[in-house]
């Protein structure tokens, strides 16, 4: 077989494997490696390849956790055997399909496991618990929001606009993000269900699990619900039996409508006042994670149609401005951000208020009324009351009774709890409450 041929084969497979995630590399002439995570390949041929009288020598690695011995003998005897039954062909090409496959199929066992394990977990535990736990591990926050960072958001805003960031709560629920990462699961295989040939089939996949990071800009009122229960489709019932309105019509679609710029989202939002003295002024915007799917762009302005397009999971507007998805589960609540347009709230730096939001208020007592301030006083006790009843209990033995006297303030300090407006488990706003919001994230972000 004349090297021509062979050099076209190394160069085919060099075309194919080519990004951050599977590479071939060719070391010299009779050396080459192919890594597909968790395996790496490293091949041998003869100068003479293919040569029935020389064969290629093959040597596997595993450069992740998860492989075991078995596995790599299994793969091990898979390439042997293709080596062995064409000693005269061209099989480089083969032996990295063979590889990519099998690793293809470890990581999808694995996720298959985690994914059994994190339902049995929800199952059996403590639902509080579990939420606290998914909240607290910031690689679960940062794999939702990818490159971008509250701080890029803001600086986003803040070009086009003259509001400040007072706070950026934290609200992602361990139940809702089961429900995004089912869907996501459900999309992939309907993309690898409709497309046929390797590369067609990869790059259908990732596109229909790719996560993108959009805005929902809705009057605060609303906030509290979606935060609890998730976006809903105009139409259907919330959790709590209630029926949602479409709100600002149906142009492109009746579904859940977001989009990727911020400040298209805000003009959806009000500037309502706060329901008490502890509670943030201002616009509120949800930050969310989005699956797309397979989406499809509409250009029809006289689109008359609610429902999604046959074959399609989201609608995009002409304006590439609105994102519309038409099951819930496809937008994951992950940040509701506080922001307010007045110079006078715009006390503090980002950094102070990412970790000691509550600052924020001490600040603003200066400009309260007497009233005011004693509301303020009344709300902060009342608050101290709360936390005694949950932590006391946990580290000093039962508590009796329902009476706490609150004998001393304490200034804040970056080990207490800090309740946000949307996650607090007692709020007077029906559905409005979160578990917990930790500050490891706060501390290892932006």
């Amino acid at each position: 077989m004349s090297s021509s041929e062979r050099d076209e084969e190394i160069f085919s497979i060099q075309s194919i494997y080519c990004d951050d995630k599977i590479s071939f590399e060719t070391i010299d002439d009779t050396h080459f490696q192919f890594h597909c995570p968790p395996i790496r390949l490293s091949v041998h041929v003869p100068l003479t390849y293919p040569d029935r009288n020389a064969l290629p020598e093959v040597n596997l690695d595993s450069t992740g956790l998860g492989v075991s011995r078995m596995q790599m003998s299994q793969l091990s005897m898979r390439l042997k055997t293709i080596i062995f039954a064409r000693p005269e062909d061209l099989i480089l090409f083969d032996l990295t399909e063979e590889v990519r496959d099998f690793a293809f199929e470890i990581s999808d066992n694995m996720v298959e496991s985690y994914e059994e394990d994190e339902e049995e977990d929800l199952e059996n535990a403590n639902d509080e618990f579990i939420a606290d736990q998914r909240i607290s591990d910031p690689g679960i926050i940062r794999g939702h929001m990818g490159s971008v960072t509250i701080e890029s958001i803001m600086k986003d805003i803040q070009d086009r606009t003259r509001l400040h960031l007072l706070h950026a709560e934290c609200v992602i629920r361990a139940d809702l993000r089961k429900r995004f990462m089912q869907m996501k699961s459900h999309l992939q295989a309907k993309g690898r269900r409709e497309h046929h040939g390797r590369r067609s089939v990869d790059h259908a996949v990732d596109e229909a699990g790719r996560e993108q990071i959009v805005f929902h800009g809705t009057p605060r009122q609303n906030v509290g619900s979606i935060v609890s229960s998730g976006f809903v489709v105009p139409g259907n019932p919330t959790r709590a039996g209630q029926g949602v309105e479409v709100r600002c019509g149906t142009t492109w679609g009746q579904g859940i409508y977001t989009s990727p710029d911020p400040c298209y989202s805000l003009s959806y939002t009000d500037d309502t006042r706060s329901r008490g003295p502890t509670a943030f002024p201002g616009q509120k915007l949800i930050v969310c994670s989005v699956l797309m799917g397979k989406r499809h762009d509409v250009y029809d302005y006289r689109r008359y149609s609610p429902e999604v397009e046959e074959g399609y999971d989201s609608h995009v507007s002409p304006s590439d401005l609105e994102y519309v998805v038409f099951e819930g589960a496809q937008v994951l609540p992950l940040f509701v951000l506080h922001l307010t347009s007045k110079a006078k709230w715009d006390l503090l730096s980002m950094e102070e208020n990412k970790v000691v939001p509550d600052l924020v208020l001490d600040k603003l007592r200066a400009g309260l009324s007497m009233k005011d301030r004693r509301d303020l006083e009344v709300a902060r006790r009342k608050n101290l009351t709360q936390l005694a009843r949950k932590y006391l209990p946990n580290g000093f033995g039962p508590a009796r009774g329902d009476k706490f006297v609150v004998e001393e303030m304490a200034p804040v300090d970056d080990d207490e709890e800090m309740w946000g407006d949307f996650q607090d488990p007692t709020s007077n706003i029906p559905g409005e409450f979160q578990y917990d919001r930790v500050q490891s994230f706060w501390n290892s972000s932006w």
